[in-house]
C-alpha cells in the first residue's frame, strides 16, 4: 500500500482554505510531531491532521511519517471524536493507508488533548493498547491579521504556528523571513508559503493568500449646474471590493455613486472599497447660466408705421428660442410688423431655462438732423485727431464713423487721420450722414544744429539751426524770445536748449553747448600707438593747471558708436583711451571725439577733434 507522501500532502493542501482566526472550531489542517520512547524505533514521527468539526463531533484523517527521511507512513481514519470547550478525545483504530517496515509499531491508541486557541495548538497524550505513551503536539497555521490590503501598503502578517518560516513559492526557493510575523509591501494579490519546524523537521508549506484591494474609476458622468441653480450631478462608475462607498472632498461617504444638487465647482471624487482602499479623480461641474439677451433692437423705418424687433440671445444650454407675448417659441429672433406699444419678450434654452424683458415699440418719430461736426486734426506729430458731432432727433441718438459700429457718445477722442463718413441714427433707425477728413500736422523737425565756440574769454560764439515744419517757424535759445532768424551770434559760452515752434503751436527742442576755444591750455595728441614699446601708448590729456574736471568725453567709431566715455576730475597726463573697446583691441583708424572740460575757475571749454589709432 505504498502511497506518495507528496501526493497526499498536495491533495490536502488543495482542500485547505487559509481562514483568519475566528471561534474555537478545530476544522482545518494541523501540523506537528508525535514524540516519546518507542521500542526499536525513532523517537519523533512527523504528524499532520485534517479535521472537520460539526458541533462537538470531529472527523478526519491523521497522517504519520516515520521521520521525514524515510518512505514509511501510516494514515489513520478519525471518526466520532469529541470535543467539549477546549478539551477533547479521539481514537486511532482504523488504518486507511500505510507503508511501513515493522507492523509492531502500529498499535491502536486514544489521544486525549487540550486546545490552546491563542497559539492554535493541540497538545495531549496518546495512550497505546501496546503500552506506549507518547506526546502529540500539533499547530494549526492560521492568519491572525487581516488578509486584504491596499496597493502599495505595508502588510504586517502574523500567523500561528511554531518556528515559522516564510517562502515566496511552494518550492521554497528563497527564505523570506523566520518568525510568526512578516512585514512587506504589497502591490498585487500574492501567495506566501509558510512552514513550521518541529525537532529539526520542517513541515510541508501551507499557502497564505494576501489580497490587494485596488479600486478603479471606470467612468464619471457630469451634468452641468444650469439655470443659475445648484442642480449639477456627478455619476461614478467604479470597480473594487464590496462594499463600495463614495465621497466628495473627503466628506461623508455614501453607498450611492451619484451626487446631486451640486453647484458649479471643482470636486475631488473619492471611491473607497470595503478594505478601506481609495482612488480619487478630479471632476469639474460646469456652470450653464440662464440665457440672456445679447442684442435687442427695434427697427422702425422712417417711412413705416410699424416696427421690426430683432433679438439675439446668448449663454444658456443648447438651442435658443424666442417668444413674444406668450406666443409659441420660435428659432428666429425677428418679429416684424409690430404696432407701437409694450411687448413681453422671452428667450429659452434647450433645458427650459428662461429670461424675459419688456420691449417697447415707439410711435413714429421726427427725422434726425445733423447740425455740426467739429474736426480736430492730428497735430504736432500725434497719432490721432478727434471728432465732435452735434445732432438732434427723437430718443437716444447713436453715432458712427463707418455706418456699421454705433456708439452713444457724440465725441470720438482718438481718430486716425483719414477720410470718414459720419452717421447719426435715432431710436427709429433713421439716419443722416456727412463726409469728413481728419488731417495730420507733423511736429517741426530739427535736421541739424551747428555750434561755434566762443574765443577764449570772448562772446563771439554762434549757433545755426536747420529745421522744417508747418508754416513759418520761430526760433528761440532762451524759450522766451522767438525770431524767424535761424542763426544766433555774439554768444558767450553756454549750455541750454534751442526751441522751434510752428504755426500750430507744436514745438521741439534740442540742447546746445557753446564752449571756449582755449586750446593753448590743453594738449591732446593727434595719434597714438599702443604697441607696448613704452611710447605713445595711450590717448592722454595734458594741461598746465593742477587739475580739471571732464564734464563729458565721448569718442566714436566710424558708425557713430560710443567707444570711450568719461566724466571725472583728472590731473595732467590722464589717459582718456587705451585703444580697447569692450576688452578687445579697437581697429586702427581715425576716431572723432568730443570733450567738455571745466577749469578750476569754472570756465568751460569744448574740444572736438579726431585722433588716429595706429597698430
Amino acid at each position: 500500500m505504498k502511497k506518495s507522501l507528496k501526493g497526499l500532502v498536495f491533495i490536502w493542501f488543495a482542500l485547505i482554505w487559509f481562514f483568519p482566526v475566528s471561534g474555537q472550531d478545530l476544522s482545518g489542517y494541523w501540523q506537528g510531531m508525535d514524540f516519546g520512547p518507542r521500542p526499536n524505533a525513532v523517537t519523533f514521527w512527523p504528524t499532520t491532521m485534517e479535521l472537520t468539526q460539526n458541533g462537538n463531533t470531529i472527523n478526519g484523517n491523521c497522517f504519520q511519517q516515520v521521520t521525514s527521511q524515510t518512505p514509511y507512513f501510516v494514515l489513520w481514519n478519525i471518526s466520532g471524536a469529541s470535543v467539549n470547550m477546549n478539551a477533547g478525545e479521539m481514537v486511532f483504530s482504523q488504518i486507511t493507508g500505510m507503508h511501513i517496515a515493522d507492523f509492531a509499531l502500529l498499535c491502536y491508541s486514544k489521544f486525549s488533548f487540550t486546545y490552546y486557541p491563542e497559539e492554535e495548538r493541540i497538545l495531549g497524550m496518546r495512550e497505546f493498547d501496546c503500552g506506549m505513551k507518547l506526546t502529540m503536539d500539533l499547530y494549526r497555521l492560521r492568519l491572525k491579521t487581516r488578509d486584504t490590503y491596499c496597493a502599495g501598503e505595508m502588510a504586517t502578517m502574523e500567523v500561528t504556528g511554531k518556528d515559522v518560516r516564510w517562502y515566496p513559492d511552494i518550492q521554497k526557493s528563497k527564505l523570506l523571513h523566520s518568525g510568526n510575523s512578516y512585514e512587506t509591501q504589497v502591490t498585487r494579490t500574492d501567495t506566501f508559503y509558510v512552514t513550521q519546524t518541529f525537532h529539526d523537521t520542517e513541515t510541508p508549506p501551507v499557502p497564505v493568500i494576501i489580497k490587494v484591494s485596488e479600486p478603479k474609476i471606470q467612468d464619471v458622468q457630469v451634468t452641468p449646474a444650469s439655470c443659475d441653480a445648484d442642480n449639477g450631478t456627478i455619476s461614478v462608475t467604479a470597480t473594487g471590493d464590496a462594499p463600495m462607498n463614495y465621497s466628495l472632498e473627503y466628506g461623508m461617504y455614501q453607498s450611492s455613486p451619484v451626487f446631486t444638487d451640486l453647484y458649479a465647482n471643482n470636486y475631488l471624487v473619492i471611491v473607497k472599497t470595503g478594505a478601506g482602499c481609495t482612488v480619487t479623480r478630479a471632476v469639474k461641474v460646469e456652470k450653464k447660466t440662464r440665457p440672456s439677451f445679447l442684442t435687442v433692437y427695434v427697427d422702425q423705418p422712417c417711412t413705416s408705421e410699424t416696427g421690426i424687433l430683432r433679438v439675439r440671445g446668448q449663454g444658456g444650454y443648447g438651442l435658443l428660442t424666442y417668444s413674444l407675448d406668450n406666443q409659441p417659441f420660435q428659432e428666429s429672433g425677428v418679429f416684424p410688423d409690430l404696432q407701437s406699444g409694450e411687448y413681453n419678450l422671452r428667450v429659452r434654452d434647450s433645458i427650459g431655462c428662461e429670461m424675459g424683458m419688456v420691449v417697447k415699440v415707439e410711435d413714429k418719430n421726427d427725422a434726425v438732423t445733423l447740425q455740426d461736426i467739429k474736426v480736430e486734426n492730428a497735430k504736432c506729430g500725434a497719432e490721432y485727431g478727434s471728432v465732435s458731432v452735434i445732432a438732434t432727433g427723437s430718443g437716444e441718438l447713436q453715432y458712427s464713423l463707418d455706418g456699421e459700429t454705433y456708439v452713444t457718445s457724440a465725441y470720438f477722442p482718438q481718430v486716425e487721420p483719414g477720410a470718414y463718413e459720419i452717421f447719426v441714427k435715432d431710436q427709429s433707425g433713421c439716419t443722416v450722414n456727412k463726409k469728413i477728413v481728419v488731417g495730420k500736422a507733423p511736429a517741426p523737425v530739427i535736421h541739424n544744429v551747428i555750434e561755434y565756440n566762443a574765443g577764449c574769454n570772448e562772446s563771439d560764439g554762434a549757433v545755426s539751426i536747420y529745421a522744417t515744419g508747418s508754416g513759418p517757424l520761430l526760433y528761440s535759445i532762451d524759450g522766451i524770445n522767438f525770431v524767424t532768424d535761424t542763426t544766433f551770434t555774439g554768444l558767450s559760452p553756454l549750455n541750454q536748449n534751442v526751441m522751434i515752434v510752428d504755426t500750430a503751436g507744436c514745438n521741439v527742442t534740442r540742447s546746445i553747448t557753446i564752449g571756449e576755444n582755449c586750446f593753448e591750455k590743453v594738449y591732446i595728441p593727434t595719434a597714438f600707438s599702443p604697441d607696448l614699446d613704452g611710447k605713445n601708448e595711450v590717448m592722454d590729456i595734458k594741461f598746465s593747471s593742477t587739475q580739471l574736471k571732464i564734464r563729458y568725453f565721448r569718442l566714436f567709431n566710424r558708425w557713430g558708436t560710443v567707444v570711450a566715455y568719461s566724466d571725472q576730475t583728472i590731473q595732467s597726463g590722464h589717459a582718456l583711451w587705451d585703444g580697447f573697446y569692450k576688452g578687445n583691441k579697437a581697429q586702427p583708424g581715425s576716431y572723432p571725439y568730443e570733450l567738455l572740460v571745466e577749469f578750476e575757475g569754472g570756465r568751460k571749454q569744448v574740444i572736438r577733434n579726431t585722433i588716429l589709432l595706429l597698430r
